[in-house]
Parts: structure tokens; C-alpha cells; sequence
């Protein structure tokens, strides 16, 4: 799965132009995502749930919960 992901976005990146660092990561959705938002110091974050669209709110939510904001 991590291999399928990594030629997919390399793809769409490529078909796009564009150049990003991109992060995957496994376990336990909102603590992964806080823990590498927070080690790299990320301005954006931006997810993907298929197939599992139905725990996307329960998801976003733990993931806002997780996060400290600084404006």
C-alpha cells in the first residue's frame, strides 16, 4: 500500500509540475498526522480518507483537537 501510494503521488506531482515533500504514515490517523505535522513544521496538511470516507469528521476533528494554533 505505502509502495502504490508513494508511484501515485510521485505521478500526480509529476503531472502537475509540482514539488512537494510528501509524508505517509500509518497507525492511528490523528496522532500520526499531528506527530509529523509537528516534526516538520508544516504550514499545510492536507489529508486523503478513501476508502474510509465515513471516519473523516471523526478524523478532522481529532486532528483539530491535536493541534495547537498560533495566528
Amino acid at each position: 500500500m505505502f509502495r502504490d501510494a508513494s508511484q501515485h503521488l510521485g505521478k500526480l506531482q509529476q503531472d502537475l509540475g509540482v514539488k512537494a515533500d510528501v509524508l505517509i504514515g500509518t497507525g492511528d490517523v490523528p496522532k500520526v498526522l499531528s506527530q509529523l505535522a509537528k516534526q516538520t513544521k508544516a504550514d499545510l496538511l492536507v489529508t486523503g480518507c478513501y476508502p474510509y470516507g465515513e471516519n473523516l469528521r471523526t478524523h478532522g476533528y481529532a486532528i483539530i483537537a491535536r493541534c495547537r494554533f498560533q495566528f
